[in-house]
C-alpha cells in the first residue's frame, strides 16, 4: 500500500491551482483527498487535478470525485483532470460507469 500524498499549488493569478495526487485514492484515504479537495477548492475558482501518479483508485474514491466536481459546480468553480491522468483511474472510472457522466474530459 502506498499512502496517498497531496500538493497543491496557487497559480500566478491567484484564481486557479493545481492539485497533484499521488498514491492510493482508496476507501482507506479518501477522508485525505477529501479534506485536500475541499482545501484546494476553497482557495480558488478553477482547480486543475492532476491524477497522474495514482496507483489506485475505488469506487469510493471516484465517487468523491463525482461529488468535488458537482459541488464546485454548485459553486459557480471550476473543477478539471489534467489531460495526463493515468490509465488506472480512467479504467476504474469507466469500469464504474461514471464515464458515462458529462463530468470527465479525457483529453
Amino acid at each position: 500500500m502506498s499512502n496517498p500524498s497531496f500538493e497543491f499549488r496557487l497559480g500566478e493569478s491567484g484564481k486557479a491551482g493545481l492539485l497533484t495526487c499521488s498514491g492510493e485514492l482508496n476507501i482507506q484515504y479518501v477522508a485525505e483527498l477529501k479534506e485536500a479537495l475541499m482545501d484546494a477548492l476553497g482557495q480558488v475558482e478553477q482547480l486543475a487535478l492532476d491524477l497522474e501518479q495514482v496507483t489506485d483508485i475505488d469506487l469510493s474514491g471516484i465517487q468523491l470525485l463525482y461529488s468535488a466536481f458537482q459541488t464546485a459546480q454548485e459553486d459557480k468553480k471550476q473543477l478539471k483532470l489534467t489531460d495526463n491522468c493515468s490509465l488506472v483511474v480512467k479504467h476504474a472510472i469507466e469500469d464504474s460507469g461514471y464515464a458515462n457522466h458529462h463530468w470527465l474530459n479525457f483529453g
